[in-house]
């Protein structure tokens, strides 16, 4: 089973110390081991936030020298507040009335008949 014994900050980086339980043949408890990927799970689970491994350890519990390690994690990078950014603003539809046809003009038709003069 993996432990974390203590996570202490220090000089902006995160240092996390790590022990397993040992191996033991009358209990018959199974081998296990613990690297970065393992830790940096087992961090997101107890919502430990942290950044990018500066030092790693491999740990192994098959020999009590190996059963116990630190990590040292940079310190998170929060995002920084932009105040010289514009909120952005959304684009208003303009009101167009569609023209369908010009209007109409009044035409007068002449129902007489021309007469040609000859």
């Amino acid at each position: 089973m993996i432990n974390i014994d203590s996570i202490k900050t220090e000089n902006g980086k995160i240092h996390v110390s790590v022990s397993l339980t040992p191996f033991c043949n009358r209990r018959f408890k199974s081998h296990i081991s613990c690297d970065t990927a393992a830790l940096e799970r087992l961090l997101k689970e107890k919502k430990v936030a942290h950044g990018k491994c500066v030092k790693e350890a491999y740990l192994l519990n098959r020999r009590e020298k190996t059963c116990s390690g630190t990590w040292i994690f940079e310190k998170p990078q929060s995002p920084k507040p932009n105040n010289q950014k514009k909120p952005s603003q959304s684009r208003r539809s303009k009101k167009r009335e569609k023209r369908l046809d010009k209007t109409p003009q009044d035409v007068i038709i002449d129902s007489r008949e021309k007469t040609s003069e000859e």
